[in-house]
């Protein structure tokens, strides 16, 4: 027989374990490592195209600014381009209507019959009137007369009478409805 030979596998055992457990805990070091390097870099780019898009946003935001002041500018442009299509239309108006004043006084004096006298005139829109002295009745009407058949007023309408006290005459206040001719004030208006 053969001696009794021992063999302490122990200290082997032991030897193979630190040795197993000091590469899993490097394995572990270098996932722990990778997965950190790994999120770093994830944050870093997640941070970078973060970075990207507010600038971009801000850029976006400067531009919204200056569109917006130039919306306000036009708007503004607007207004005063409807302001001066105003003023163009009003003068126009005045000028279409310059020489209706110059016929409409010489109406006044071609439709005023002997014995009538105007002591005042006056206008608000298209109704004028009309304040006088007139000698009868007939002169009065007469006048009325004349007045509508005119081709610049119509419809006289005869608002007061009155005789004058220690006068042969008779106080009169009458309003008509002035109306530009048609083709008379748009030829004079080119003239």
């Amino acid at each position: 027989m053969l001696p009794d030979t021992h063999i302490n596998l122990l200290p082997w055992r032991e030897a193979r374990s630190q040795r197993r457990r000091r590469r899993f805990l490097t394995l572990l070091a270098a996932c722990v490592a990778l997965a950190a390097g790994f999120t770093f870099l994830l944050e870093r780019h997640f941070n970078g195209r973060l970075s990207v898009q507010a600038a971009r946003n801000d850029a976006l935001s400067l531009q919204t600014a200056a569109v917006d002041v130039q919306v306000a500018e036009i708007g503004r442009l607007r207004q005063r381009v409807e302001d001066i299509r105003i003023r163009t239309a009003a003068i126009a108006h005045l000028q279409a209507t310059r020489p209706l004043l110059v016929r409409t006084f010489d109406e006044f004096v071609s439709t005023l019959p002997d014995g009538v006298y105007y002591r005042r005139l006056s206008r608000s829109g298209d109704i004028v009137t009309i304040e006088g002295m007139a000698e009868s009745y007939a002169r009065i009407t007469e006048l009325m007369r004349r007045l509508d058949a005119s081709g610049l007023f119509h419809q006289p309408v005869l608002s007061n009478i009155s005789a004058v006290a220690g006068a042969a005459g008779y106080d009169f206040s009458l309003s008509l409805t002035q109306k530009p001719p048609q083709g008379d004030a748009n030829s004079e208006a080119e003239r």
